[in-house]
């Protein structure tokens, strides 16, 4: 059987063999989902996960990307918005050959040849999923990241204590035994880390109020998580914690202060605090090249 002409591999398409003699059968992949009707299941989505077949990757939308991300994996986020339907869109994806590494403990049901449905057995938090999607938004933005605004809260107390307390956290990580270390002290971290940055975001984000009481219930968890590392064999010693804790005290009550203060200058101006910059602020993945309809 003789090989295809040069002009027909340049197509790029995937084909197969016929009989004996006969010409080789070529098709086209069937196209991906429009994120109109992408959209749509994810914002009827409480608590599984749909990944969607691009290429060579596995793609998670929205509320799909948002379990993915919280109970699974934190790979990096891809944002955009949607011009012809107004809608913001946060992706992630991972080499399709990880697919058993990342669902092996989950029921995987096969919805058609290009999207899997993943039941994970948590329910997307509609508070949290909306700050996640805010901080998605923030870190990728294509605006400058160091505005005035982190100039200002870089040199206010709740930020230095903050800051501290996130290197502290992650100079402690490296002395603890194998067990405490992983999940606890990662998930100390990356609470530490998230709070840090949550505050240093502080005056660029629309909801100030809402952020911050999303900061503060973020700084009981890991009050929770150091004190259970203290008591474990192998984990944080007593002196590490008492000054942790009082650095993630410190932390909380300055943000109330803050969220008390947001919320009263947003009664009297009856206006969000702060304004999204002009421009685009999405930065569009090369491999989201969805239709948007």
């Amino acid at each position: 059987m003789g090989a295809p002409s040069a002009a027909l591999r340049q197509t790029g398409l995937p084909f197969i063999h016929g009989a004996p003699g006969a010409p080789f059968k070529f098709f086209k992949r069937k196209p991906m989902p429009s994120y109109q009707r992408i959209l749509e299941t994810e914002d009827a989505n409480e608590d599984k996960i749909y990944l969607y077949k691009a290429g060579k990757f596995w793609k998670a939308y929205n509320q799909s990307a948002y379990l993915f991300h919280t109970f699974i994996q934190s790979f990096k986020l891809s944002s955009r918005i949607v011009q012809k339907l107004n809608r913001r869109v946060v992706s992630l994806g991972f080499p399709e050959g990880a697919l058993k590494k990342y669902t092996y403990n989950f029921l995987v049901e096969k919805v058609d040849e290009d999207c899997l449905r993943v039941h994970l057995g948590k329910r997307v938090d509609e508070s949290a999923f909306d700050h996640w999607m805010e901080m998605a938004f923030l870190q990728g933005s294509t605006a400058p990241q160091y505005t005035p605004s982190t100039a200002m809260i870089e040199h206010q107390p709740v930020y230095k204590t903050a800051y501290d307390l996130l290197t502290q956290l992650y100079q402690c990580s490296e002395g603890l035994s194998k067990n405490v270390r992983n999940p606890l002290g990662l998930r100390s971290k990356e609470l530490s880390y998230e709070i840090a940055y949550g505050i240093r975001m502080l005056y660029d984000v629309p909801d100030r109020s809402a952020h911050v009481a999303h900061l503060q219930a973020r700084c009981k968890e890991l009050m929770f998580a150091l004190q259970l590392m203290t008591d474990l064999p192998g984990g944080l010693s007593k002196k590490a914690f008492a000054l942790a804790s009082e650095r993630i005290v410190s932390v909380s009550g300055q943000l109330e202060g803050l969220r008390r203060k947001a919320t009263a200058d947003k009664g009297k101006r009856g206006t969000k605090l702060i304004q999204q910059p002009t421009g685009t602020l999405w930065e569009q993945s090369a491999e989201d090249d969805l239709p948007e309809d």
